[in-house]
């Protein structure tokens, strides 16, 4: 296959001032000798420059024309700086549509340029459909904005799954037919119900970030392998978006997961228009950069 460029769907930035945003939205609900945001305070002991850096050197490297950054919080201006660092560096905001002055937040993180909005309901503790959040759908559609859904297995301490069923989704799908939904990581631990929403949502679409490490929690046997071949079945080749996941501190760019996942494809005989789609051209069409 020729070189292709291509597109991370799916990444984080978590510098050192981010860190500490995340740390005081999660003020008195994490214990303080919880193992994961130790080794979290190891591993982001890094600054803005250092980051911006990092991911410049990674881009060129592997050939990464646009990087899209999940955000690990609201209003974070040092994120969004980032974000304006570079031309490769493509905002996704996050918000709870349930906080005070979420909506007022939000249109801030906008105005700095952003092309998404990430939803992570079981950390958030809100139900997609709930009435209280239907006006983020309807802000999403009026700017036309992409919506991407973290639903399933969380790191976070304090996440539940009872907030994580994609199918929650599905009328508002229904209710705003033009407006991008996805669902990172294959919608995880709710791979099922995600491509339960392909039978009538053609607005939905899933992204592969992620090491995959889910797919062991499933009620039946599968592997990365067949979980592409089965979301290419339903989803087919045009709503798949290629993501790695990588937060570059402290392992690097994950190349593994690009490798893999590029393997995978092509021993499911994808051509190489279809291949290119998944890793570049889909993220371009439903982001429109």
């Amino acid at each position: 296959m020729k070189p292709m460029p291509i597109i991370d769907a799916h990444t984080h930035m978590i510098s050192r001032g981010v860190f500490e945003k995340m740390k005081e939205r999660a003020a008195g609900r994490i214990p303080k000798d919880f193992k994961p945001m130790q080794k979290i305070v190891e591993d982001f002991e890094k600054s803005m420059q250092e980051n911006i850096s990092a991911w410049e050197k990674a881009a060129e490297e592997q050939g990464l024309e646009k990087i899209f950054f999940m955000a690990t919080s609201p209003g974070n201006k040092e994120f969004a700086d980032f974000i304006n660092a570079s031309e490769k560096f493509v905002g996704i905001a996050k918000v709870n549509p349930l906080e005070k002055n979420a909506k007022k937040i939000l249109e801030k993180d906008i105005s700095h340029g952003f092309k998404g909005i990430k939803l992570y309901p079981v950390s958030g503790k809100f139900h997609l459909n709930d009435k209280k959040a239907l006006w983020v759908f309807e802000f999403a559609a009026e700017k036309n904005l992409p919506i991407v859904i973290h639903s399933g297995v969380s790191l976070g301490y304090d996440s539940d799954l009872l907030f994580g069923n994609p199918l929650e989704i599905d009328a508002v799908a229904r209710d705003y037919p033009d407006l991008k939904i996805g669902f990172a990581h294959f919608g995880t631990t709710f791979f099922r119900e995600a491509l339960m929403l392909a039978y009538s949502r053609e607005n939905i679409f899933l992204d592969s970030s992620g090491k995959s490490g889910w797919i062991k929690f499933l009620p039946y046997k599968a592997d990365l392998k067949s979980v592409f071949e089965k979301a290419l079945e339903v989803f087919g080749s045009d709503r798949i978006l290629f993501g790695s996941d990588t937060r570059i501190f402290p392992e690097g760019y994950r190349k593994q997961v690009l490798e893999q996942q590029l393997q995978i494809l092509q021993e499911l005989e994808l051509n190489d228009s279809e291949i290119k789609k998944i890793f570049y051209g889909n993220a371009k069409r439903v982001f429109k950069i």
